[in-house]
């Protein structure tokens, strides 16, 4: 029996808790020339690990450092490795931690861990739907994402041209290079091309090519609980193997092209310098099959702070918080199902619910009228993932006896009914081509007589316009 439920000692290790039940110090048992490890975890006053150091006599052989986002989710790490030099003048031999760390990125959907960044490359996992489950893994070279980097064409006529265009020219530019991409060139769009005395194909022939970068694409092959036992490649063989214990420990790893794969139970990343497992708010020691740290949520997650599900093989806890799965006899011990369901419940209203994402998709105009008034309404038509629309007004237009709006010019650029070239003549170079764009822009700062639905409709109806509109809550 352990007080407080922490573990003193066991066959492996020496075990030492601070006064809020956080391990802060392991010592190896084992015999080692030089002597045995001493492991040391430092936390911030939010009980989570920041520091790491392993040491030997007191020399220290590697240290970590941890960072989180403002939801507690681990978001980097750097790792300090140490490497044996020799003295110049005496020839002697000592150890000494590495100047510059290995850095380590991750990027995450909700709870779950989907992006993994170093130096040399980016690692991005996609889950089964509604779960911790990975299915398929996605691996890129840094050397081919630096390919992929491409200018957009703003800024490509800021950089060429020495100048720096207005946020309202920005967003036209946009506007337009997505219209080339996609291949649909508006009207309005045409005509401010022709007032520049530009083409859109000599515009098309500016734009920088897109580069796909190669990608190494495996598919997950899991246990019933989620616990990955394979990568399997596009041939249909398994590139990466290896058999667990019931606590997520490694027995047997098939490896021969050295796949970093660390995910592990649920929720785990395996992080090689502590061998711990990560899992998203605590870490998972598997030697143990217990955590290093006292449940956040406290005895809702059971009596035993430190506890891991005592039956692995059918209960998981993706989020460090309470297990999920079966608890058989457990649940009907005094209290139990009470702290259940609220742990459950907790995790519940944790994952990502799905929520409609609105893009822009086009604009749409209504007519009508209201005592003795026309009426114009502009609509931005919005369209989420799940195929769902919805309308939201950008302006109203009168147009009957007391046109209010039709009084006053708004901003826009010239009528596209007009003749280009009495606007502007051609030029030579594209510096001389986003020279006459500024001047147009700068030029078109009212609309004269236009009436401000042709102004609102000409300059102000952008792509950017909308995708604003369709974003609000």
């Amino acid at each position: 029996m352990w007080r407080d439920n922490r573990i003193g000692e066991d066959v492996a290790y020496f075990y030492h808790h601070d006064a809020h039940g956080r391990l802060t110090e392991k010592d190896e048992r084992q015999i080692r020339d030089g002597g045995g490890y001493v492991h040391h975890y430092h936390y911030d006053n939010q009980h989570r690990l920041v520091h790491y150091r392993r040491e030997q006599q007191g020399i220290t052989l590697l240290e970590s450092r941890y960072l989180y986002d403002p939801p507690g989710r681990r978001i980097g790490k750097r790792v300090w490795k140490s490497r044996r030099t020799y003295g110049e003048i005496t020839g002697n031999e000592y150890i000494q931690l590495s100047h510059a760390p290995e850095v380590t990125w991750y990027g995450w959907d909700g709870d779950r861990l989907t992006t993994t960044e170093t130096a040399t490359q980016r690692v991005q996992t996609i889950y089964t739907p509604g779960s911790f489950t990975p299915l398929i893994r996605v691996e890129t070279q840094t050397a081919e994402l630096a390919k992929a980097v491409r200018r957009t064409l703003a800024e490509k006529f800021q950089q060429e041209a020495n100048v720096t265009f207005p946020p309202e020219l920005v967003a036209m530019v946009d506007s337009l290079e997505a219209e080339l991409q996609r291949g649909e060139l508006s009207a309005a769009n045409r005509a401010w091309l022709a007032q520049c005395g530009l083409t859109p194909e000599q515009i098309q022939n500016q734009m920088e090519p897109e580069y796909t970068p190669e990608r190494k694409i495996h598919l997950y092959h899991c246990d019933h609980r989620g616990l990955p036992l394979a990568l399997v490649n596009a041939e249909g063989k398994a590139d990466w193997s290896a058999e667990y214990d019931a606590w997520g420990n490694v027995l047997r790893e098939n490896n021969p092209h050295n796949i970093e794969q660390h995910i592990r139970l649920p929720g785990q990343q395996y992080d090689e310098e502590t061998g711990l497992y990560y899992n998203r708010h605590r870490y998972y020691d598997p030697l143990q099959g217990r955590y290093i740290t006292q449940d956040p949520i406290g005895l809702r997650g059971g009596w035993n702070p430190y506890t891991y599900p005592l039956n692995p093989v059918a209960e998981v806890d993706p989020l460090g918080l309470s297990g999920l799965g079966a608890f058989n006899s457990l649940l009907d011990q005094p209290g139990m199902k009470d702290a259940y369901n609220r742990s459950a419940a907790q995790y519940e209203n944790s994952l990502p619910k799905p929520v409609s994402e609105w893009k822009f998709s086009r604009w749409e105009e209504g007519r009508g009228k209201r005592l003795g008034n026309s009426y114009i309404n502009v609509n931005a038509i919005c369209e989420d993932q799940f195929g769902n629309t919805k309308s939201v007004n950008a302006r109203t237009f009168q147009t009957g006896w007391f046109p209010i709006n039709e009084v006053e010019a708004g901003r826009g650029i010239p009528d596209p009914g007009e003749d280009p070239s009495d606007i502007a003549s051609a030029t030579d170079t594209i510096t001389d081509n986003v020279k006459d764009l500024i001047d147009a822009h700068a030029q078109a700062i009212t609309c004269g007589s236009k009436s401000g639905y042709q102004c609102f409709k000409n300059s102000e109806a952008t792509q950017k316009l909308g995708e604003k509109l369709c974003g609000r809550r």
